[in-house]
């Protein structure tokens, strides 16, 4: 059993259980080995999956340390995620528990899934991308960051962002042909958000598909007002939204617009967005 374990992830007290989870594993009767670098990670994956030793990758930390992992390996080892993030959006996705002994026994019983990934100008990422103000905030976020992320890390990027994001147009075209201009644009993989926000509660990880979502108006308190018709789902039924589906999808600006992947900032339009169907093996309760 290979721990991939981020020490920047959720609140920064995450070792007890860290040392809960490798003493359960071993009585549970797997060998563990656990490391923080992605070099000696690759390098251990690979020979334990050449020797067919390797059960599963452990993700020990949020959704960019699963992103992170599925990004250095690929499709060739089976996945496991530990929720020790901020959010943990995939581990509340897959119904993935804390509890070390039920994980233990999730590990043990070895049900495996296959999921789509979504590859983001040759990033890997498992939930979604998104364009626009709350990019920018993960961007703000990312400049500022020293250590562990709490939620009430993003205050201050969050009000620098409503003060200084200037809202610019984004052009977005799917399948080649162009669909909308649009100032913010969430493109799903899974149906998961920050806060448990329902943008696109029907985007599914066993389609072949890619979601879009966007939002034409070009200030905070029209921000404010999709917050409000998205929590309440009535965004498209009172026209505030548009949707769409694609197996490719591309973001443009004649702006610098950021973009962020599975919470993690990506870098700036242009951007395009593809599906990787049934790419990635996954083992959940």
């Amino acid at each position: 059993m290979l721990l991939a374990v981020n020490p920047k992830a959720g609140s920064g007290g995450g070792a007890a259980t860290l040392a809960e989870l490798d003493r359960g594993l071993v009585a549970a009767g797997f060998q563990v080995v656990a490391t923080s670098d992605l070099a000696e990670l690759n390098r251990l994956a690979m020979r334990g999956s050449a020797d067919q030793s390797l059960r599963t990758i452990v993700a020990c930390g949020g959704d960019g340390t699963a992103r992170l992992v599925v990004e250095q390996l690929g499709s060739k080892v089976p996945l496991s995620v530990f929720p020790l993030g901020t959010e943990n959006l995939l581990a509340k996705h897959l119904g993935i528990s804390r509890h070390v002994p039920t994980f233990c026994r999730m590990l043990q019983a070895d049900r495996r899934i296959r999921l789509d990934v979504g590859r983001a100008n040759g990033q890997l990422f498992l939930l979604m991308v998104s364009a626009g103000f709350d990019a920018d905030v993960v961007r703000r976020l990312h400049l500022e960051r020293r250590g562990p992320i709490r939620h009430w890390s993003y205050f201050g990027p969050m009000l620098q962002a409503i003060w200084g994001y200037p809202f610019p147009q984004i052009r977005i075209a799917v399948e080649g042909a162009e669909w909308a201009e649009s100032r913010w644009a969430f493109v799903f993989n899974l149906p998961r958000y920050a806060l448990n926000l329902p943008i696109m509660p029907w985007a599914d990880g066993h389609d072949g598909w890619l979601d879009i979502k966007v939002f034409p108006g070009g200030n905070f308190w029209r921000g404010l007002l999709y917050f409000f018709s998205v929590l309440l789902r009535v965004d498209q039924r009172l026209g505030l939204s548009r949707c769409a589906r694609g197996k490719s999808i591309e973001l443009t600006s004649s702006a610098e617009v950021p973009y962020q992947v599975d919470g993690d900032l990506g870098g700036t339009l242009p951007l395009r967005v593809e599906i990787l169907p049934d790419y990635l093996e996954v083992i959940v309760p």
